[in-house]
């Protein structure tokens, strides 16, 4: 995705049958997967470039559940393409 036209990912939905409904996360595993994914993105051995900033990833609460919504921007030209390590091979 952060190679072409970049995305969002929203984590705490369900697609059943093509259909989406709200599976929802608690606060915890919320703070988990932020966790994560910032531990993730910020290591090189991982993934070849960050693209993330702090405006890029929110959780969002929706009554006692929560989401969390990154927008993926689009890499620039001399970013791509972006690896899931350091380098291809």
């Amino acid at each position: 995705m952060a190679n072409t036209e970049g995305g969002s990912l929203v984590l705490g939905i369900a697609e059943t049958k093509g259909a989406f409904r709200l599976d929802g996360l608690s606060a915890e595993q919320a703070e988990r997967y932020l966790r994560d994914i910032w531990n993730t993105v910020r290591n090189r051995g991982k993934v070849s470039v960050d693209l993330l900033s702090s405006d890029d990833v929110k959780v969002v609460s929706m009554g006692t559940a929560s989401l969390v919504v990154i927008r993926v921007p689009r890499a620039t030209r001399t970013q791509r393409p972006v690896y899931l390590k350091p380098s291809p091979s």
